[in-house]
């Protein structure tokens, strides 16, 4: 079974990946039946992005953008995430980073680390974001950017 621990120390209670695959799973039913989408849709969302002050040596506390991690559990930054409405299959998609970061961080995680942490049925680079949409053929994105079509 897939889950994390939220902080990641020993003395912490593990958080199960299956409230999230069921989030993922209510709202692609909901957009089916209410919003009659097309086939071949997905829900496209973006995660918390990672801030740096670069006269410092730290980072501002990162939180997760809360529809994020509703949606995958994810705590990481600069993550983005796909949910297939036809079936509700989530996927991830996490920022690959440079091989340097592991004298810092130790081993870095690969996609299908990503995967059975967060329990998403697939994960991918960030940077192979538009590829993988485009293999699957995906007829409309959704997201939460809203465009102003009118002049303000």
């Amino acid at each position: 079974m897939a889950a994390f621990r939220t902080d990641r120390g020993k003395h912490t209670l593990r958080v199960p990946a299956e409230p999230f695959v069921q989030n993922r799973k209510r709202l692609a039913e909901r957009l089916r039946t209410t919003n009659k989408v097309p086939a071949g849709s997905y829900v496209l969302l973006q995660g918390g992005k990672s801030e740096t002050r670069h006269c410092s040596d730290h980072e501002p506390i990162f939180r997760q953008e809360s529809y994020f991690h509703w949606a995958f559990g994810v705590e990481e930054p600069d993550f983005y995430g796909a949910i297939e409405v036809d079936t509700g299959r989530g996927i991830l998609f996490p920022p690959k980073l440079p091989d340097a970061y592991a004298v810092w961080m130790g081993k870095l995680l690969e996609t299908k680390d990503f995967q059975l942490r967060y329990g998403v049925d697939e994960a991918y680079w960030s940077e192979d974001l538009a590829k993988v949409l485009k293999e699957k053929k995906a007829s409309l994105l959704l997201t939460l950017y809203l465009q102003t079509l009118l002049p303000v």
